[in-house]
């Protein structure tokens, strides 16, 4: 029986003010934290921010790609064991398993990332210029990064088909001491190529 002194929905007793449910505070502010996340993802300085960082990424990754095939450069003998013994290092190492993941998430991420920010552009304007003087303010590569990265992306899947398809899926030689050689595969693509 009810003396008007508890909530009628919960049945608890009034006397020390109202019900506070923690969880709704926490459960609010992760919503808040969300919806905030999800402006941030939207803003278009952020997506110029995330396109910048893989970007980055992506150079720094070439960087390294290019120290370690500069091996390739060595005389042919120390070039073969230098070569296959950096890249059966690499393929067993999880931390870089882990960091081609990531390299692929980047790959992925900057090409959305850079179209999404090429359609805005061109739906927030509507119209082309009368007269375009952006030449004299601004570099061609600048204004040509869609054809650039529409290059850039044809000649990474070529190069995935030519060598990481190979690697998890073809027939790759082996070398005198029963491990891939990845060496005579390079340098035979290059060779044909």
């Amino acid at each position: 029986m009810s003396n008007g002194n508890e909530d009628p929905q919960t049945g608890v007793a009034l006397s020390d003010g109202p019900v506070h449910n923690p969880d709704v505070v926490l459960i609010r502010k992760a919503r808040e934290d969300r919806k905030y996340r999800q402006r941030w993802l939207l803003h278009t300085l952020s997506r110029k921010n995330l396109l910048a960082f893989t970007g980055f990424f992506l150079c720094l990754f070439l960087l390294i790609h290019l120290f370690g095939n500069l091996q390739l450069l060595l005389p042919a003998e120390v070039a073969r064991w230098q070569f296959n013994f950096y890249s059966k290092l690499l393929s067993e190492n999880i931390f870089i398993e882990l960091i081609s993941y990531l390299l692929f998430a980047s790959i992925l991420a900057h090409a959305i990332y850079a179209l999404l920010i090429t359609i805005q552009n061109r739906r927030s304007n509507g119209k082309r210029y009368e007269y375009d003087r952006r030449g004299v303010s601004s570099k061609w590569y600048s204004r040509k990064m869609g054809l650039l990265g529409t290059i850039i992306l044809l000649f990474l899947i070529i190069h995935l088909r030519d060598f990481w398809y190979q690697l998890q899926f073809g027939h790759v030689p082996l070398d005198k001491d029963g491990q891939k050689d990845l060496y005579t595969l390079v340098v035979t693509v290059y060779h044909q190529g």
